[in-house]
């Protein structure tokens, strides 16, 4: 490959730029990954979006507070929300819905963790090229 400035031959990159990439995409999956609980509470603290949850359930208001997280188990905090419900459950007596909200907590972990396996099998795969 040539320099169309002054016609010098430029280097292919070699192994050392395959390996500079595949660090880049490995960091910026990582920083997706790990982003999944910070990005929905940038503008509004956690102990801000829970504080009239924890006022419905000090007041016995069980069910109006596991109405409130299952509308918040949708997003980017669902795992944190998830647990939340799950305790609230146990806390009002309701041993199956708890039961149930933290199998659904284990499978999210499940799967975020094969997630990570598959990105850095990708990685290994690239590092080989």
């Amino acid at each position: 490959m040539f320099n169309s400035a002054d016609g010098k031959r430029m280097e292919k990159r070699g192994e050392g730029g395959r390996l500079k990439v595949a660090v880049i995409w490995g960091l910026l999956g990582v920083m997706v990954l790990l982003s999944g609980c910070a990005t929905h509470s940038i503008f509004s603290s956690y102990p801000a979006q829970m504080e009239s949850i924890k006022l419905q359930v000090s007041i016995g208001d069980f069910s109006g507070a596991q109405e409130a997280l299952a509308r918040k188990s949708k997003g980017a905090d669902k795992i944190l929300y998830l647990m939340e419900r799950g305790r609230i459950s146990q806390i009002a007596g309701d041993s199956e819905m708890s039961i149930r909200d933290f199998q659904l907590v284990l499978a999210e972990f499940e799967a975020k963790e094969e997630a990570v396996k598959i990105s850095a099998r990708g990685m290994a795969v690239v590092l080989v090229l």
